[in-house]
C-alpha cells in the first residue's frame, strides 16, 4: 500500500470563481493492531434481506433463517453479503438490522413489521455534473434537448425552487453563455 497520495480538489466560492488545491499527504507509521478492534468491526451493525414472492413466503423464509442460523451459525458479514447480493431479488422483501446473529435471531422470531413489495417501474438513475472539468461546458444542454424525461426532471424541479422564491431558473442556468455568471449561481 502506497505511503503517499494525492488530493485534489476544486472550492467554488462568491461572487468571482473558484480555487483549485493539492495536497499531498504521508501515511502514519505502521502500528501493531489491536484485535478487539478487528473483533468490533465483525460485530457491526448490519441489514439483512429476504425476499420471497409474497408477504407469507416471505415471512416463512425469516422464521426458516432463524432456524438454520440456530443450527449452523454463519459470519454475520457474510450471511448479511449473501442475504443481499447473492440470492434472488423477489417481489416481496423484508429487512432486519441487527448486530449479531442472536439479535438477528430475536428479531426473526418477532417480526411485527409486514415484508414490502418492491417496486415494478426500472431504477432512476440521477445525473451529477461534479464541475472538476470531467465534462465540458454546458454538457447538460444535450441531455435536456435529447431526453425529455431529463428536461421534464429539469423543469420539475424549476417549478419547486421558483415555488420557494427562487429568482433563477435550473434550465435557463445550462443555456447561460457567460461562465462568470454560472460561478455566481452558488
Amino acid at each position: 500500500m502506497a505511503r503517499v497520495t494525492k488530493i485534489k480538489t476544486f472550492l467554488l466560492t462568491k461572487p468571482s470563481g473558484g480555487s483549485n488545491g493539492h495536497a499531498i499527504i504521508e501515511a502514519p507509521r505502521q502500528v501493531p493492531v489491536d484485535q478487539t478492534d478487528l473483533a468490533s468491526d465483525l460485530t457491526a451493525s448490519r441489514v439483512f434481506v429476504m425476499s420471497g414472492h409474497d408477504s407469507k413466503t416471505c415471512k416463512a423464509i425469516a422464521k426458516q433463517l432463524s432456524h438454520d442460523i440456530v443450527t449452523n451459525p454463519w459470519k454475520t458479514e457474510d450471511l448479511a453479503y449473501t442475504l443481499a447480493r447473492r440470492r434472488s431479488k423477489l417481489p416481496c422483501r423484508l429487512a432486519v438490522r441487527a448486530d449479531t446473529l442472536d439479535e438477528l435471531v430475536t428479531k426473526l422470531n418477532a417480526i411485527k413489521t409486514e415484508p414490502k413489495r418492491a417496486s415494478s417501474s426500472p431504477v432512476n438513475i440521477g445525473f451529477v455534473f461534479t464541475g472538476q472539468g470531467a465534462q465540458w461546458h454546458a454538457m447538460g444542454r444535450e441531455l435536456i434537448e435529447r431526453y425529455p424525461v431529463f428536461k421534464k426532471a429539469l423543469e420539475d424541479a424549476d417549478n419547486c425552487i421558483s415555488s420557494l422564491g427562487s429568482s433563477w431558473s435550473i434550465i435557463g442556468k445550462f443555456f447561460v453563455v457567460s461562465v462568470r455568471y454560472h460561478a455566481n449561481l452558488l
